[in-house]
């Protein structure tokens, strides 16, 4: 009887591990859609940016470094923007505070322009888009 009960036991655990890294593998796909989404997002803003004169944009890497997503600048004009850019399907986006934080240093350090902003970058498939606040030092941006 004892034998029995370790099989079943075993024969358990095997289809538990077996959900679980179905469940894990599923994890990973939607992980990789959302940054394919951010990378896209990005990569649009970079291409339009770039598509008007005097306009020069640049994807600065990837999210584990210290960086803005996007650096773009106006030279003849003295303007520099940092962007931050979300992508999502649902009805709120969020931008960590240490991202925005992290933009802000960035705009900072580079004095030498007169105008210097952050842009915050929202593209929602969802239609219902809220912004929680705009400060003056924010330029807020939905596609």
């Amino acid at each position: 009887m004892s034998f029995l009960i370790r099989k079943n036991q075993n024969f358990t655990n095997k289809s538990h591990l077996n959900n679980h890294e179905k469940i894990k593998k599923n994890n990973r796909k939607i992980a990789k859609t959302r940054r394919q989404r951010g990378y896209q997002w990005e990569s649009t803003l970079v291409k339009r940016f770039n598509s008007t004169k005097g306009w020069k944009a640049f994807r600065l890497g990837s999210p584990s470094t210290a960086l803005p997503d996007v650096l773009t600048i106006n030279n003849t004009e003295s303007i520099i923007f940092t962007i931050e850019a979300k992508s999502g399907t649902g009805t709120t986006l969020q931008v960590p505070f240490d991202q925005i934080e992290r933009c802000l240093q960035w705009i900072n350090n580079f004095q030498v322009y007169k105008t210097r902003k952050v842009i915050l970058a929202f593209k929602q498939i969802s239609t219902n888009l809220k912004i929680e606040f705009i400060t003056n030092h924010f330029l807020i941006v939905n596609s």
